[in-house]
């Protein structure tokens, strides 16, 4: 059977960053990539990740890491459909969570968040600072990094505010 160093699970594969990031990585020896996408045509999709749990849990693995890049990035969606995108945000951050807590490897989760969450600040932001959302887009990315922290059992994520 195949041993890899690691293992990448992009959700939100079709940002831009997570494009670059693939580009990248996929360069890497030993590693395996997998995509998940809203798309239902798709090979790994949010309502097929059993069939990605199933074959990632039978890989000997070192490490996987999952990103977590899935994120509407229409800031008028936010302000004009908060409560529709809010429901969408929960629906599939519950599916990511869920597929990350069944890994059966150490795992790293990194999501990428925003620097939002802190509203207006013309000073210096630390680790400790406190939120303090003001625009939609500031509040839902605030209340997600509080419902991943609690709900992955995994405690070793990385939150990256851009």
């Amino acid at each position: 059977m195949l041993r890899l160093n690691k293992i990448y699970i992009f959700f939100g594969s079709s940002s831009f960053i997570a494009k670059e990031l693939i580009s990248k990585l996929k360069k890497e020896k030993n590693v395996k990539l997998y995509s998940i996408s809203r798309n239902l045509n798709s090979k790994y999709n949010y309502q097929n990740l059993g069939k990605l749990l199933t074959v990632v849990n039978k890989i000997k693995v070192d490490e996987i890491v999952v990103f977590n890049f899935a994120n509407n990035t229409n800031f008028l969606d936010y302000k004009n459909k908060f409560s529709k995108i809010n429901k969408e945000t929960f629906f599939y951050s519950k599916k990511i969570i869920d597929f990350s807590n069944r890994l059966l490897v150490k795992q790293k989760h990194i999501y990428l968040s925003s620097d939002r969450i802190f509203g207006k600040i013309n000073k210096p932001i630390y680790i400790s600072s406190k939120p303090r959302p003001i625009d939609p887009y500031g509040i839902l990315k605030a209340r997600y990094e509080k419902y991943l922290i609690k709900n992955l059992k995994i405690k070793n994520i990385i939150i990256v505010r851009s």
